[in-house]
């Protein structure tokens, strides 16, 4: 998830079906909390499972198949903000609060381990053969862009920046690291887009073959702004899948620039993740968080304590 660390916890939302696309999804009631689910242990991934990071009752949650486990055992607040799965390894960015300040935390198999860096948080995760990387923000008034690969502490922040810039989201393609945050960074070189902008507000980021997607505000291809039917100003995430380009922000979700879904009026969206023909989206509708499958919501147990951020389909 993308923000800084004073709203980092406005999450996501509801939604409808208008259009129909692709098979429709089985509701599934979350019911329970603990380390089992109907499949199994919650870190024995298998093709086809779907978790989904979050925050349960004030405590840092990770779903899967419907099946919420609490990752914090103490008293702390803390929350899970992106998961993503590699071989048989489930890992988990999130934040959590030690000793009264935020911190930036990971999670691999339930496994804490606090970030380098003193206060922050961890906002998204990707792992790339048997690199961990991590993207997000250390310190609190005056946050800088971090990234950290192995545990490893890289500030992107430098002072022609202000005071404050934030690292949201992570892909790596090949031997090449993309964030999106306050910039876009190649390799934690700042990256120009074609109007002469250095900031598109990059919530997310994701690379197909030779072309980079920054989702921020805008949709953005190689530096160049893309058009989308209505032209939207509120993007919030993108992924790529069999060539076809989604993203979704607002109360809509656009597939390769065209309407896909039309969500009620009073969704707030902020996170689509793609598997073969399912679409997954992440948001909220009049402060209710849930999550959708093909413009079908997925019926989750609801609280005033409850979020979810992300969504991760094991292929």
């Amino acid at each position: 998830m993308f923000y800084n660390i004073t709203n980092f916890q406005n999450v996501v939302a509801k939604a409808t079906k208008k259009v129909a696309i692709a098979a429709i999804a089985a509701s599934v009631t979350f019911t329970s909390c603990g380390k089992d689910d109907d499949d199994g242990n919650v870190y024995e991934p298998k093709r086809g499972d779907v978790y989904v990071a979050g925050q349960y009752d004030g405590k840092a949650a990770l779903w899967k198949n419907g099946a919420p486990h609490i990752l914090t055992d103490g008293g702390f607040a803390s929350e899970a903000h992106s998961v993503f799965v590699s071989g048989s390894d489930v890992y988990v960015a999130g934040s959590g609060s030690k000793g009264g300040d935020w911190v930036p935390l990971i999670w691999k198999n339930g496994v804490e381990q606090i970030l380098t860096g003193g206060s922050g948080a961890a906002y998204s995760i990707f792992v790339a053969g048997d690199d961990v990387h991590v993207a997000g923000i250390v310190g609190s008034a005056d946050s800088r862009a971090t990234i950290w690969k192995n545990g490893e502490l890289q500030n992107l922040h430098n002072n022609n920046f202000g005071w404050s810039t934030s690292a949201n989201s992570i892909f790596v393609s090949g031997s090449d690291v993309y964030v999106a945050g306050s910039r876009l960074w190649k390799n934690s070189e700042v990256q120009k887009f074609t109007n002469g902008n250095d900031q598109p507000g990059g919530r997310s980021v994701f690379v197909s073959g030779n072309d980079v997607y920054v989702a921020g505000n805008r949709l953005w291809k190689n530096g160049v702004q893309q058009v989308l039917e209505g032209n939207p100003n509120n993007i919030v995430s993108v992924f790529v899948s069999n060539g076809d380009v989604y993203v979704v922000g607002g109360n809509k979700v656009w597939k390769n620039g065209e309407t896909l879904l039309d969500l009620p009026e009073r969704t707030v969206t902020n996170f689509i993740y793609v598997s073969g023909n399912d679409v997954y989206v992440t948001g909220r509708e009049n402060e209710i968080f849930n999550f959708w499958k093909n413009g079908v919501e997925q019926k989750l147990k609801t609280t005033p304590f409850f979020r979810v951020n992300s969504v991760f389909v094991v292929r």
